[in-house]
């Protein structure tokens, strides 16, 4: 009786420590796949945040690519309009100049500073009246920058 005894105190020990053994290994298993899901769900953040980085970068540079245009488009519009008032001005002071015979000195100066498409003209116009009519001198001064 006593050895039937013994031996069913070994078989539920035996049984409980499987079952804390089975208990052990899933509670591993499950943190394991816990531990692998948060990994994946950490990777597919970074990929995503690394995306939404690499789309706002490109928006970035179509924008700066875009106003850089835009300002050349201007500059040069500026620049047509700046000659076009220059070609008046001569055509005005060629006929003045027709007209009363005076001397006439044009200077254009164009300054860039730094590579920059900064053009500043400068265009100063000195009429002197020679007309034998009237003895006064006439300066005038156009500056268009």
């Amino acid at each position: 009786m006593i050895i039937i005894i013994i031996i069913i105190i070994i078989i539920i020990i035996i049984i409980i420590i499987i079952i804390i053994i089975i208990i052990i290994i899933s509670i591993i298993i499950i943190i394991i796949i816990i531990i692998i899901i948060i990994i994946i769900i950490i990777i597919i953040i970074i990929i995503i945040i690394i995306i939404i980085i690499i789309i706002i970068i490109i928006i970035i540079i179509i924008i700066i690519i875009i106003i850089i245009i835009i300002v050349i488009i201007i500059i040069i519009i500026v620049i047509i309009i700046i000659i076009i008032i220059i070609i008046i001005i001569i055509i005005i002071i060629i006929i003045i100049n027709n007209n009363n015979n005076n001397n006439i000195n044009i200077n254009i100066s164009f300054i860039n500073n730094n590579n920059n498409i900064i053009i500043l003209f400068i265009i100063s116009i000195i009429i002197i009246n020679n007309s034998s009519d009237c003895g006064d001198t006439y300066h005038g001064t156009v500056n268009t920058t």
